[in-house]
């Protein structure tokens, strides 16, 4: 049996490639098909709509790019517009609340813990022209579960750690382009000014990494202050 695994972006690719790993060590008469298994040189869109068509289940990343994504919406329409096609999304770092305005509200989601994951192995094995015995399908999830939630924690950690060298990036450009600002109205400033709209407002040096934004707001505020009162007595 073919199962189609929907997915946009990196983190939504990285789970996809490791769902389409797992799942069939629990089982092997499931083929799992994910967009990347499409080789160089075919028709893409024609192989797509073949899988799409004959894929009798379809697991959906559910990330914040794929609800922002046209083409996981197209790939959805596909596979539900046929009969008997189970949709399953699967929610990564996103919760329920997330699909209110998205299509894939209309299907029953799985969240990302151990007994959403067994749910969906036991719904996709039932779909299996010969089911395994789910006691066997559960002693065989138990054994391998594990093995999926350390690699999915580990593309989950990699995002948020992702996140925040990016944040920190732009937080850290934005003071910097402070700063040089801030040093740039104190070369306005006369010495007498200077020390007196500065002092108690610096005890650290004029560096990103001392300086919260709070800080230096307050310091360019000050400063703008003494440029003013400094023209004022010329």
């Amino acid at each position: 049996m073919k199962v189609f695994i929907s997915w946009s972006g990196a983190t939504g690719k990285a789970i996809a490639v490791v769902l389409k790993e797992w799942i069939p060590l629990l089982l092997q008469d499931v083929d799992v098909f994910i967009s990347p298994d499409i080789e160089k040189g075919e028709v893409w869109f024609g192989k797509l709509m073949k899988m799409l068509i004959e894929s009798k289940f379809g697991i959906i990343c559910v990330t914040e790019e794929s609800l922002v994504s046209p083409w996981v919406n197209f790939e959805v329409g596909v596979i539900a517009s046929v009969q008997k096609k189970n949709v399953a999304p699967f929610l990564v770092h996103v919760d329920a609340s997330s699909l209110a305005d998205n299509p894939l509200h209309l299907f029953q989601y799985l969240n990302n813990d151990k007994d959403s994951i067994k749910e969906l192995i036991l719904d996709i094995n039932n779909k299996l022209d010969n089911p395994v015995n789910d006691g066997i399908v559960i002693r065989h999830f138990e054994s391998y579960y594990p093995e999926l939630e350390r690699k999915i924690s580990t593309i989950l950690e990699e995002e948020s750690k992702g996140k925040k060298e990016v944040k920190k990036t732009i937080t850290n450009e934005i003071i910097y382009n402070e700063l040089n600002r801030i040093r740039m109205l104190l070369n306005e400033l006369s010495e007498r000014t200077r020390y007196d709209y500065l002092t108690g407002l610096i005890t650290r040096p004029l560096d990103s990494t001392h300086l919260s934004n709070e800080e230096i707001n307050k310091i360019a505020g000050a400063i703008s202050k003494g440029i003013t009162q400094d023209k004022a007595d010329k």
